[in-house]
């Protein structure tokens, strides 16, 4: 179910109107394409153009499909416990690589007295 419908241009060959999935297609690449230049624009430092972007591409893509605005709602809480697991293995990481260079720091003091 589309909210506005975009004009239909006539072809050069004669006036055929555009496909419907023609015209979805443009849609996602309209918003894939504004999400990728909101990045690009957030790695070059540019925050407000880049949040600006994302905006554009986020509010499109949700209007293409409004129903995946739910199902990504819905995924929500288990994306954060996901999220917390691997920080979790992270951080058990850092501390064995703290662990492991307290220990070296130690062998080579001990090296350095002989």
């Amino acid at each position: 179910m589309a909210i506005a419908q975009l004009p239909q241009h006539a072809s050069s060959a004669g006036s055929r109107p555009a496909s419907r999935h023609n015209g979805t297609m443009g849609l996602r690449f309209l918003a894939v394409t504004s999400l990728a230049a909101g990045a690009i624009l957030l790695i070059a430092g540019r925050r407000s153009a880049a949040l600006a972007a994302c905006a554009v591409g986020a509010t499109i893509a949700l209007l293409e499909d409004p129903h995946y605005a739910g199902d990504l709602w819905k995924s929500v809480p288990s994306g954060i416990q996901s999220g917390k697991r691997m920080l979790a293995r992270v951080e058990g990481f850092v501390e064995d690589v703290e662990t492991q260079r307290e220990k070296l720091h130690g062998i080579l003091q001990r090296a350095q007295l002989r």
